[in-house]
């Protein structure tokens, strides 16, 4: 790489975003790095920042502002000289809380997609823009959903990802004069080689209470020959990054999803057998409480997220990846199957399961 690239990345310290740093950081060795933290987020920033190599802090500069704000709360020669240095752009600080309302939830994403745009056009050397995104602006559309489509009718359970989906459309009105990309994100899990997941991630959470229990339950809500439609981390960041130098990514959409997803049933089978349980009963899911579950208006108060989990068991929705096919073909960049990573996932879960049991007040009572 050119000693000239320069990536601004929003979203560190979150879990992705760290990830994604770090990729940037061992696969870009010419490359400065700017971080724009938010500034009640800055311990966690710096710790972040002491784990690095001498060279890689080198690399790297925390910016302390807001990507919500105008200027994104830096000083106007802050800002003006960013705009002048910085090539790409990767927008990584999303709201994501499926408790959020819709308030909270457009305040957050629509504002942050406002500023990010308005920044991209003060930056003369941009070469361009990721949006990182989610899968779930589907909603509840079930079939296949195409990287082309956005407004197909559908509708939203959760506020947070209608937002989201309204900050695509500010995306795709910019495009006519902007370099960007937007990368719909399927659900993520950990690193496929460590395990290493973000704790308050209600999927790990979902397989940390199936490792934990001493067997599986009688039942589950969900549909068992639902797509069970996650990635790995290592993936997403890998892919992102690849897409982000491919000459023909300004002005699509990608889905970074798993091109074969396994059945909700054959997840949770390989999810016993790696933690060495017996393989669940025939009868295992109730699809009828699974959707009572949803329409519950006091269970967002009892367990952190169970909208965005349930939806995730029982949409029975696929995604089409041709652009992201086409950007990594020739590469070595490919989605794994779930069965090549699920052990690394289960042992993982299997440590923060002692640690939680070590600690049980730090659980979040879940009925599920």
């Amino acid at each position: 790489m050119s000693q000239r690239e320069r990536v601004l990345v929003t979203g560190v310290p979150d879990f992705r975003a760290r990830f994604f740093v770090e990729y940037l950081l061992a696969n870009e060795p010419e490359a400065q790095i700017f971080c724009l933290v938010e500034r009640d987020r800055s311990e966690a920033a710096e710790q972040f920042v002491l784990a690095l190599s001498q060279s890689d802090k080198r690399r790297l500069v925390l910016l302390y502002g807001n990507c919500r704000a105008i200027d994104f709360g830096l000083s106007g020669s802050e800002y003006h000289q960013l705009g002048s240095r910085v090539t790409r752009i990767h927008h990584m600080s999303q709201l994501t809380d499926p408790r959020a309302d819709r308030h909270r939830a457009e305040s957050h994403n629509l504002a942050a997609a406002e500023e990010v745009i308005e920044f991209a056009r003060q930056c003369t050397p941009l070469k361009l823009l990721l949006a990182h995104s989610t899968a779930w602006v589907s909603g509840n559309r079930t079939g296949v959903v195409l990287e082309s489509e956005l407004d197909a009718g559908q509708s939203f359970r959760l506020p947070v990802r209608e937002s989201l989906a309204v900050a695509e459309q500010l995306y795709r009105c910019a495009m006519k004069d902007l370099p960007i990309a937007v990368l719909r994100e399927s659900q993520v899990l950990g690193d496929s080689r460590t395990g290493e997941s973000d704790r308050d991630d209600s999927t790990f959470r979902w397989i940390r209470r199936l490792v934990r229990a001493p067997e599986l339950p009688a039942w589950l809500p969900g549909h068992e020959r639902c797509p069970l439609n996650v990635v790995p981390l290592d993936y997403l960041v890998a892919a992102a990054h690849r897409i982000g130098h491919w000459e023909g990514a300004a002005g699509k959409t990608f889905h970074l999803t798993d091109p074969d997803p396994p059945s909700v049933r054959r997840a949770v089978e390989m999810i016993a057998e790696a933690s060495g349980k017996r393989p669940p009963p025939a009868r295992l899911f109730k699809n009828p409480l699974a959707k009572a579950l949803l329409r519950a208006p006091g269970l967002g108060r009892l367990t952190q997220d169970p909208r965005a989990l349930l939806e995730l068991l029982t949409v029975d929705v696929r995604y089409d990846a041709q652009h992201t096919r086409l950007a990594l073909e020739g590469t070595q960049v490919q989605c794994p199957p779930l069965e090549s990573y699920v052990g690394a996932l289960v042992r993982r879960a299997q440590v923060e399961s002692a640690t939680a049991a070590a600690s049980p007040d730090s659980e979040v009572y879940d009925p599920l």
